[in-house]
């Protein structure tokens, strides 16, 4: 377990809903510049597939929000993190023991003993904002080679002691800054999907 991850952190109540933030890793010595972030399978990706769901009764009543993009949402705390998903509750994006930034996936808001949601913050410029992290050692993003390969990484918190996937050596990763630009939906809806799984 790392040691910078040894207690949860409460989950903040409040949501806000109408904004977000869509990501894209930036270091122009990096085989992952210019990625887009991706969410699927409760983990974040550079490069990958985002996956969506919708519950069935949902869909038949056309209350579904269209598309796949990953899209952080615009937090009412500035410490707080979330997906930008419809689904009762929200998906919280959290640091795991091993160092994966990741996110509380569907109706499962659990994460997993060790991890933390501290360390994140938003900070805004004239064109671009920036997502951070840093908390107890670790600062900024991490890309590190996915192991199906095809240029998919997977993004950890930027610390010495995250633990990759056998056979990815933390000399095939690299730091990336988290670029940020604001989203918003063409039609006025209030997230950009209804759960990412």
């Amino acid at each position: 377990m790392l040691p910078f991850l040894a207690g949860a952190i409460a989950l903040p109540s409040e949501k806000k809903t109408s904004k977000g933030f869509s990501v894209v890793a930036i270091n122009s010595d990096s085989p992952a510049h210019n990625l887009k972030l991706d969410a699927s399978s409760t983990y974040l990706y550079l490069n990958g597939e985002t996956d969506v769901w919708c519950p069935p009764e949902v869909v038949k009543a056309s209350g579904c929000p269209g598309g796949n993009i990953t899209v952080r949402d615009a937090s009412v705390l500035a410490s707080a993190n979330y997906m930008s998903a419809k689904i009762p509750g929200g998906e919280h994006i959290y640091v795991d023991r091993t160092g994966h930034v990741r996110y509380t996936g569907g109706s499962d808001s659990d994460m997993e003993p060790g991890s933390s949601m501290n360390g994140f913050s938003q900070v805004e410029g004239a064109q671009f904002g920036e997502w951070k992290y840093k908390a107890n050692g670790a600062d900024g993003f991490l890309a590190c080679p996915f192991a199906g390969g095809n240029n998919i990484w997977e993004v950890f918190v930027n610390a010495k002691n995250i633990t990759t996937r056998r056979g990815v050596s933390l000399d095939d990763c690299y730091p990336f800054k988290a670029q940020t630009t604001p989203w918003e939906s063409s039609d006025g809806r209030a997230f950009a999907v209804w759960s990412y799984t």
